[in-house]
């Protein structure tokens, strides 16, 4: 749909070939996804419950999905996945930290509305992304940034108020899939896509600690402050005595020949002749 806004072509237009045979191959694989089951069980009984919600982007979309994580008394663990949004990237072109930023936002609308549907008791919620920049947006208040990011940190910041965002490496985060798209045959065969990483079967300890790359500075966008200062020049009293420049300068002429004849008089004139004294 994108490519076809920027062709500008008209409703009754065909399409372009490329863009023809790619919807037909997308078309015929839809008829595979009749395959695809889903556990309506997503919970399990007397467990302990944890929501672990994903984000990321691309230059073409970017999205979102969420987790549950069960355990119940004896130490069993489903992961299920409950639900998943995405968006459209704008066409006007944007940064990917900022549409990272905007999948975080996308993040946390979606976690509020399962949490409110639902209606369990969920012990900890946790919020993934693997944008560096994102995370350390989040870790700021949002004044330190340009309007466009502080609007967004500002919402993220009350949706998610008190909650753990963390950093999961590309590879690992199902989101992308959601943000680069997948085939049917992708979307049946990915443990990634149905079941999350698998890592977060393990007890929360045994977790790998991702630690995100290093942000150089111009990637963070902090917002120039511009100070305005006035200097105030010092007037010559000269110059506040006489109103007219030439008149200025007339005078200074006027008191210069004086003090340069009154040098050369006292270099002419003899010197007295000295006074006798008497014996």
């Amino acid at each position: 749909m994108q490519e076809l806004w920027l062709l500008f072509c008209g409703w009754d237009d065909p399409v372009p070939e490329p863009i023809k045979s790619r919807w037909e191959i997308y078309h015929q694989e839809l008829v595979k996804t009749s395959e695809h089951h889903v556990n309506r069980c997503a919970f399990l009984p007397s467990s302990v419950i944890q929501l672990h919600t994903f984000a990321d982007a691309s230059q073409a979309a970017y999205g979102a999905c969420t987790y549950a994580r069960c355990e119940d008394d004896q130490g069993k663990v489903r992961i299920q996945l409950l639900a998943s949004t995405s968006r459209v990237a704008p066409l006007k072109r944007i940064t990917i930290a900022r549409l990272e930023l905007c999948a975080a936002v996308l993040v946390s609308h979606l976690h509020a509305r399962i949490k409110k549907t639902i209606d369990v008791n969920v012990s900890a919620p946790y919020f993934w992304s693997d944008s560096a920049v994102t995370l350390q947006w989040l870790r700021s208040p949002p004044n330190v940034w340009p309007t466009f990011v502080a609007n967004r940190v500002s919402e993220i910041q009350q949706y998610t108020n008190g909650c753990q965002w963390k950093h999961v490496p590309g590879a690992e985060n199902p989101a992308d899939l959601v943000s680069r798209g997948m085939s049917v045959d992708e979307f049946l065969q990915s443990d990634l896509w149905s079941c999350a990483p698998g890592w977060l079967s393990l007890s929360p300890q045994d977790w790998p600690i991702f630690i995100p790359p290093g942000v150089p500075a111009e990637e963070l966008e902090l917002k120039t402050t511009v100070a305005l200062t006035q200097a105030v020049p010092t007037v010559h009293p000269w110059f506040l005595r006489w109103s007219s420049y030439s008149r200025l300068l007339h005078v200074i002429g006027y008191c210069m020949r004086f003090v340069t004849n009154t040098r050369s008089k006292a270099r002419t004139q003899p010197s007295p002749s000295p006074i006798p004294v008497d014996q």
